[in-house]
C-alpha cells in the first residue's frame, strides 16, 4: 500500500485488532483505521435494559478492542450507570444466563452480560464488549470452578462452531439481499465519510494521540472519533478512572511487547508476553505451551528461526 496507494486509508475488521493494527502503524506510514462492532451491540443490549431506543443511548468509550471501556453513558438525558445500579437493584446479574441454548450455535454468541454486570458491581467499572471477549483479559472467569464460563452464560466456542455460523450465513444471503434494514457494521459510513459524503462519529481502534491521557502514547486504542474527508481526530476522554486502568493498561504493555516479538523474531519476547498473560494459571505450562505453539506455526515464521 505504502508502494501503490499511499494516500489510501487501510480498514481492518480481522482479529487480533490491536495488535494487528499497532503492528501496522507502527512500521509503515499506512493510515489505518480499526473497526469492531462490539460497542454498538453492546449499546443495543442497554437498550433493551433501559426500554429505550439505541438511538437515545450516546456513550463515551475509551479502551482497547474487546476490553473497552464505557466511560460516559447518557439515556435521553438520564446518567446510565444510575439507570444501570438501579435496574441492578431489582435485578440479578445473572438473569439472563439461563437463556442461552448451547445447542443452537446462534444463542452460543448472545451476551448473556453477567461478567460485565457482575464487574459493574465490584469495580465500577462498564465494559462495553461481549462477555465472551471481556472474559478474555481477566482471571476468574474462565476458570474449572466456574464451567469455563458457563456460570456466567459464556460458551466456549469451537472451530466446529464457526463453521456452522458461516453456513447459516451463506445460506440467509437470498433473505438478506433484498432487506432494507441497516447494519450494526461502520464500514459503508466510514468509506464514504472519508470520500466526502456524511461526516460522523464512529468507534474506531487508531493510534493514541492523547484522546485517553493515560494509556501510552502510539498504543492502539478503542474511542470516539470524528472522520470526513479531512481523515480521523479522536475526540479526548480524559484519563480511564484508576479501576479501568488497572484492568486495561497492562494488555496494552503486553500488547506492544506481542508486537515487538512479532517484527522482530524475538522468541523471548513472545514467551515473556504469554507468561504474564492473566489466562494462564500455571507458570509450568508456559513453556510447553510456547513451544507447541511455534512448532504448529514455524513455517509461517521461518526467517525467525534459530
Amino acid at each position: 500500500m505504502e508502494q501503490l496507494c499511499p494516500n489510501a486509508w487501510l480498514l481492518n475488521l480481522t482479529n487480533p485488532m490491536s495488535t494487528i493494527c499497532r503492528g501496522i502503524t507502527k512500521v509503515t506510514s499506512t493510515p489505518t483505521i480499526g473497526l469492531c462492532h462490539e460497542v454498538t451491540s453492546f449499546r443495543d443490549r442497554l437498550a433493551t435494559l433501559f426500554e429505550a431506543p439505541a438511538d437515545q443511548i450516546l456513550i463515551e468509550v475509551a479502551g482497547i478492542n474487546h476490553l473497552p471501556v464505557i466511560t460516559r453513558c447518557d439515556v435521553d438525558g438520564q446518567d446510565g450507570f444510575a439507570l444501570l445500579q438501579k435496574w441492578l437493584s431489582r435485578h440479578d446479574p445473572y438473569e439472563f444466563v439461563e437463556g442461552g441454548d448451547p445447542k443452537i450455535v446462534l444463542e452460543v454468541y448472545v451476551d448473556q452480560l453477567a461478567a460485565k454486570l457482575t464487574l459493574f458491581q465490584r469495580t465500577g467499572v462498564l465494559f462495553g464488549a461481549g462477555d465472551r471477549h471481556v472474559a478474555e483479559f481477566l482471571t476468574g472467569f474462565l476458570t474449572e470452578q466456574d464451567n469455563w464460563g458457563r456460570k456466567y452464560g459464556i460458551h466456549l466456542t469451537t472451530v466446529d462452531h464457526r463453521e456452522e455460523l458461516r453456513q447459516l450465513r451463506q445460506d440467509s444471503l437470498e433473505y438478506y439481499a433484498p432487506s432494507k434494514s441497516v447494519s450494526q457494521e461502520q464500514l459503508a459510513p466510514v468509506i464514504a465519510a472519508l470520500l466526502g459524503r456524511p461526516p460522523g462519529e464512529f468507534i474506531v481502534n487508531v493510534p493514541n494521540l492523547g484522546q485517553i491521557d493515560n494509556l501510552p502514547r502510539d498504543a492502539v486504542v478503542e474511542c470516539i472519533a470524528h472522520i470526513d474527508t479531512l481523515g480521523v481526530r479522536p475526540l479526548a476522554v480524559g484519563s480511564l478512572p484508576l479501576a479501568a486502568r488497572a484492568i486495561v493498561g497492562p494488555h496494552v504493555d503486553r500488547q506492544e511487547m506481542i508486537v515487538e516479538a512479532a517484527l522482530t523474531g524475538r522468541y523471548e519476547l513472545a514467551k515473556a508476553a504469554l507468561a504474564s498473560d492473566p489466562m494462564v494459571k500455571d507458570a509450568e505450562v508456559v513453556e510447553p505451551m510456547f513451544d507447541e505453539l511455534l512448532a504448529v506455526n514455524l513455517k509461517y515464521i521461518e526467517e525467525y528461526s534459530e
